[in-house]
């Protein structure tokens, strides 16, 4: 049931979704305080986030039909540390060191989820 092309197929639908955040949240940093809500949801940042996500979802529902929902969910938690990794590198957020324990925490966590499933 589990297979190479499975795992592959989740990284793929885990990428879209890192993607998909990282653009909603570059789209939410334009302009400034006189920018309306339809000028951001129109722009392509968000148009593309949102695209992104979508076209996660899809791959989502296919990772689902090939892998058991116990593997696949905590392995798509490596959204919690490549986001705000990412969000450091990109855009100066913080990463005080309980942040980066968290983040070892999960690591952690979805190699024993990834180990039991082989």
């Amino acid at each position: 049931m589990a297979n190479l092309s499975s795992f592959g197929l989740l990284a793929i639908a885990l990428g879209f979704n890192v993607i998909g955040q990282l653009m909603l949240k570059r789209a939410s940093l334009a302009g400034g305080a006189g920018v309306m809500p339809l000028d951001i949801f129109l722009s392509g940042w968000f148009v593309g986030g949102g695209a992104s996500l979508g076209i996660s979802m899809v791959l989502w529902v296919q990772v689902l039909r090939r892998l058991p929902l116990t593997i696949a969910h905590p392995i798509s938690g490596a959204v919690f540390f490549i986001i705000p990794v990412a969000s450091h590198f990109l855009w100066d957020e913080p990463m005080p060191p309980v942040r980066l324990l968290g983040i070892l925490i999960i690591v952690i966590g979805i190699a024993l989820v990834a180990r039991g499933s082989v």
